[in-house]
C-alpha cells in the first residue's frame, strides 16, 4: 500500500522523564484497479478521507463517447493550444524557467508556445495552460477526448448495484494541461520549488497522459494536527517531526506512470515535480473537484488563486 517514504523519529518530554512518542506515520494509499473498472465508493472514501491523497494504477479507459474520435495524445497538444481563445492562451505557464530551454539549440525562453508544443521540437521544459473559456473545446475534450473525465469510483457499493455509474462530483470550471520535455538528458528537470495552493475545494485529480512524472510529497503541520485528533489515525508512512519546517527532507515519492491517477489536496500537502530523463514528452491534464453538494463559487476562485492553482 505504501509508496516510497523516509521517515524520523519524534521524542517528547514528559516531566523529567523522556520516553520515545508513538509515531503518527503516513503514507499515500496506491489502489490497483488490476481486472476492477471502478473502485468500492467506501474503499475510496476509506483511503483519501483520512489521507487526502490516493494514488490510482490500472486504470483502464472506456470507449469514447464519438466512435469516430481518438483519445487525445501528445501530438495533439499543440493544435489543442493553437484552437484555444486569447483568454486561454494568455495563462500559458513556464512551471521553472531557470531550467526551460525552448529550442535545443536556442536558450531564449521567451519562444513561442507553439514552437515549444511540437513534437519535432527536442527542447527542454516544463509549461502549463487552461482550457476553461474556450467552451467548445472544453466540451469536445470532456465528451469524447480525454481517456479519462471522471474518477473511477462507483456511485453506489451495493452488491445489487452492477450499473457503471461513477461517484458524483462537482468540478472547478478549468482544465489544467502540463507539459514537459526532458529527452536524453543526465539530469532530472524540476517543476516548480515545493509549494501549497490556497484553495478550497476538495482535491484535484491528475491524470497521467504520457511518459511519467515523480511527485514529491510531505504533509503539512495542519495535516498532521487533523489526523492526530482523528480516531481512524492508523496507517501513515513519514513520521511526525517537531515542526513543519523539521519535516523538509522526509517526502513521499510517487511514480506517476502513464495510465496513473493522483488524487491530492494541495492545500494540505506541500509537492513539487520532477520529469525524469525520457524519450516522450510528459503530459498530464488535471481538474479540481469538490465532493460537497452546495454550489462553489468556482470561477471567482480559480481566477483568484490562478498562480497558485496551475502549479506542479
Amino acid at each position: 500500500m505504501a509508496e516510497k517514504e523516509t521517515s524520523c523519529t519524534r521524542k517528547s518530554c514528559c516531566g523529567s522523564a523522556c520516553a520515545p512518542r508513538p509515531p503518527i506515520v503516513y503514507e499515500v494509499p496506491l489502489i490497483d484497479l488490476q481486472d476492477s473498472t471502478l473502485i468500492p465508493r467506501s474503499a475510496f472514501q476509506d483511503a483519501y478521507d483520512s489521507h487526502q491523497a490516493l494514488h490510482i494504477r490500472g486504470y483502464k479507459p472506456s470507449k469514447q463517447a464519438n466512435n469516430d474520435a481518438e483519445f487525445f495524445h501528445a501530438d495533439d497538444v499543440k493544435d489543442l493550444f493553437d484552437s484555444l481563445g486569447e483568454q486561454d492562451k494568455a495563462s500559458w505557464c513556464i512551471e521553472n524557467e531557470k531550467n526551460h530551454k525552448p529550442n535545443d539549440d536556442d536558450d531564449d525562453t521567451e519562444a513561442k508556445p507553439g514552437n515549444f508544443l511540437h513534437n519535432n521540437n527536442k527542447g527542454r521544459g516544463y509549461c502549463s495552460f487552461l482550457v476553461q473559456h474556450s467552451q467548445e473545446v472544453l466540451e469536445d475534450l470532456l465528451t469524447s477526448r480525454l481517456p479519462m473525465v471522471h474518477l473511477p469510483v462507483k456511485e453506489s457499493d451495493s452488491k445489487d448495484d452492477n450499473s457503471t455509474a461513477t461517484m458524483k462530483v462537482n468540478y472547478g470550471p478549468a482544465l489544467w494541461l502540463f507539459f514537459g520535455k526532458n529527452y536524453n538528458s543526465n539530469e532530472s528537470l524540476l517543476g516548480r520549488p515545493e509549494h501549497t495552493d490556497s484553495v478550497t475545494h476538495d482535491g484535484t485529480f491528475h491524470y497521467q497522459l504520457s511518459g511519467t512524472k515523480i511527485w514529491r510529497l510531505r504533509p503539512t503541520a495542519e495535516l498532521m494536527e487533523q489526523n492526530e485528533s482523528s480516531p481512524s489515525n492508523k496507517k501513515r508512512k513519514v513520521e511526525e517531526s517537531e515542526s513543519d519546517k523539521e519535516a523538509n527532507n522526509h517526502h513521499i515519492e510517487i511514480e506517476c506512470k502513464q495510465g496513473d491517477i493522483l488524487l491530492l489536496n494541495t492545500r494540505l500537502w506541500w509537492h513539487s515535480t520532477i520529469i525524469p530523463s525520457q524519450d516522450t514528452p510528459c503530459i498530464s491534464y488535471a481538474r479540481d473537484i469538490y465532493f460537497s453538494e452546495q454550489k462553489h463559487d468556482c470561477e471567482n476562485e480559480q481566477q483568484s488563486n490562478r498562480e497558485s492553482s496551475m502549479t506542479n
